[in-house]
């Protein structure tokens, strides 16, 4: 990888302090896909502050639970293998039932083993992806009347936590089903939606790329930088990169930097913005595998070597992963995966 992304840990426990303050101490920490792609060492500034984690499926609880002995761990995707349920059981950890069919797997091995499974009821309001449909009261009670299981909580999933109308309709749906069960733990409002309403929906959040961006248009953790390897003059009329996407209208000077989408820019980004040692400059023409062009006719001083600032602040203007993410027509996830996954990363205490 060309870039290299720099993380201030300062940022990144405040973004979780505000989360755990407005989710009222029960923030339930989403630190899938290795954080996001910031690795593990963001563990260190998040978890003081997480009521409990949550992570994607059985092998990365696994990876997790050497790291982490001290937090509940939910883990969100089904478990089926026998042996990885023994594995959770005998470890503590939370299953998520999504189905009679596997809430009944887990009773029958946790039986055999005469333990008691941890888990939390998934519910579909609307999702369709993972859990229990929300209006089949049938399956809903045949699971929590299995033996072996304990219920500590339910939860659902958000299709768009940014729009309110279809977030509280299925807040809602929620709170309808799990009313009357006695849930320690409920959850539904995720990252989006507890920006936009704070907590108004069951008695936890549960929130994941909060915790790394913050969510600002002003403010990220992250600082992805790469360098200037050439600058060329470029006449009226040529081309510029693949597909002939950008022609010069006048004489101009180009900065080629020394990133592409190998290392994670989209190349839906070919017309964003980067900062060019302190300066402002637009890219032009397609995003390449190992580069990308700016417009640097305006600029001062840019030579081979220049830093390039895709995400982050130089002191005195900033570009965020929001503002990156929206440009690029991609969500913060994506973008967050795809500039870190791969990269250097340096942790700035």
């Amino acid at each position: 990888m060309s870039t290299r992304v720099s993380v201030d840990a300062a940022r990144l426990g405040a973004f979780a302090r505000e989360a755990a303050r407005i989710s009222h101490g029960r923030l339930i920490a989403v630190v899938k896909s290795r954080c996001y792609g910031l690795g593990y060492e963001a563990l260190r500034y998040i978890c003081p502050y997480a009521h409990m984690l949550a992570v994607q499926d059985y092998e990365e609880y696994k990876e997790l639970r050497a790291l982490c002995h001290d937090k509940k761990m939910l883990i969100l995707a089904p478990v089926y293998d026998e042996s990885n349920i023994i594995s959770v059981v005998n470890s503590g950890g939370v299953f998520s039932v999504h189905s009679l069919r596997q809430g009944q797997v887990i009773a029958r091995i946790a039986s055999v083993m005469e333990r008691v499974a941890e888990a939390h009821l998934a519910l579909d309001t609307g999702m369709s992806r993972y859990g229990v449909r929300v209006d089949n009261k049938g399956e809903i009670d045949g699971c929590l009347n299995l033996p072996a299981i304990r219920y500590s909580g339910a939860y659902s999933h958000l299709y768009n936590g940014d729009d309110a109308d279809s977030s509280l309709s299925q807040m809602a749906k929620f709170e309808k089903a799990v009313h009357g069960y006695g849930f320690s733990d409920t959850h539904i409002q995720n990252s989006g939606s507890m920006a936009r309403f704070g907590l108004i929906s069951g008695n936890c959040s549960r929130c994941g790329i909060a915790l790394l961006d913050g969510g600002s248009e002003d403010v990220s953790a992250i600082r992805v930088s790469a360098r200037v390897q050439h600058v060329k003059q470029v006449s009226k009329g040529e081309s510029i990169g693949y597909d002939a996407a950008f022609v010069a209208g006048q004489d101009m000077r180009v900065a080629i930097i020394g990133a592409g989408y190998a290392d994670g820019i989209p190349q839906t980004y070919s017309c964003g913005r980067v900062l060019i040692d302190g300066q402002f400059a637009r890219l032009i023409g397609k995003v390449c595998m190992n580069c990308c062009f700016a417009d640097v006719t305006e600029l001062s001083d840019v030579c081979p070597g220049s830093e390039v600032l895709f995400v982050g602040d130089d002191g005195a203007h900033s570009l965020t992963l929001t503002r990156l993410a929206d440009a690029a027509h991609i969500s913060r996830h994506e973008a967050m995966l795809r500039l870190c996954r791969g990269a250097e990363i340096n942790y700035c205490k």
